[in-house]
């Protein structure tokens, strides 16, 4: 017996959840809402942002909602087959259901499975058979490492986007407040980022000698928010009075 048998359900269920992704409708809940309240300057990024990281997730849980399909489905059609044996009723001895007769009894079966899954016991034994569906296809060495294989990918996205993030909010916050200019490039930690950093001739033209909108889009033009150090730099830099939001940056875990 080796050491993956002796697991508990609980053992299994950590198990499951050290290596696979399953999505928890409260985190995505709680982002719409703190995206509602966004100045409309900021609205169309927070979106994006809120999407792009939905997308990302999703294929992440890809397996787990596959395997959560599949569960649920089962379910629905072991009421199915009770409910097409009810439908006999309305035919005549020895005449095959119709139709008409399926389709009643994959609704009826579908409205009581919505009905079921509503009670904590059942939601309990669906999400179960999910993890022991789960956990046995990890005893497959090959769908393991894949699945170790997609959380990599999916990291990848998710930095992605968040740099994506940043840039376009620290873009669109310095064409919003030009001033800030200022406190980025005086900073010691942001002038090595920015050496030498003054609009040239052409920016200046091509602007009719106006950067008070734009100032975001010219400092950020060339350097891309894409390393964590220049991150943190940039973040003590325009919010130096927020010490939460900077010990957040300078989590070790991010």
């Amino acid at each position: 017996m080796t050491q993956r048998d002796k697991l508990d359900k609980a053992g299994r269920a950590a198990f499951v959840k050290s290596r696979m992704f399953q999505i928890q409708g409260s985190w995505f809940a709680n982002m719409r809402v703190a995206i509602s309240d966004v100045p409309d300057a900021f609205s169309n990024i927070a979106n994006v942002f809120y999407d792009n990281i939905l997308s990302a997730v999703t294929v992440a849980a890809l397996p787990s909602l596959m395997t959560y399909t599949s569960v649920n489905n089962s379910e629905i059609q072991r009421l199915a087959t009770a409910e097409r044996i009810r439908q006999l009723k309305f035919v005549r001895p020895g005449d095959e259901l119709g139709p008409r007769h399926h389709e009643d009894a994959e609704r009826i079966a579908r409205e009581k499975f919505d009905n079921e899954k509503l009670k904590p016991e059942i939601e309990q034994r669906i999400d179960d058979t999910v993890t022991s569906d789960l956990y046995a296809l990890l005893a497959e060495d090959m769908f393991e490492r894949a699945a170790a294989e997609l959380l990599r990918e999916t990291l990848v996205m998710i930095w992605g986007t968040f740099e994506n993030f940043l840039s376009e909010t620290v873009r669109t916050l310095v064409n919003e407040n030009p001033a800030l200019v200022r406190s980025i490039l005086t900073s010691e930690k942001c002038r090595v980022h920015f050496p030498n950093k003054a609009p040239s001739f052409e920016v200046l033209a091509k602007n009719d000698y106006d950067l008070s909108n734009v100032m975001g889009d010219w400092l950020f033009n060339e350097r891309k928010l894409d390393s964590l150090p220049v991150i943190r730099d940039l973040i003590s830099a325009i919010y130096k009075s927020e010490v939460e939001l900077q010990q957040l940056f300078a989590d070790k875990q991010l």
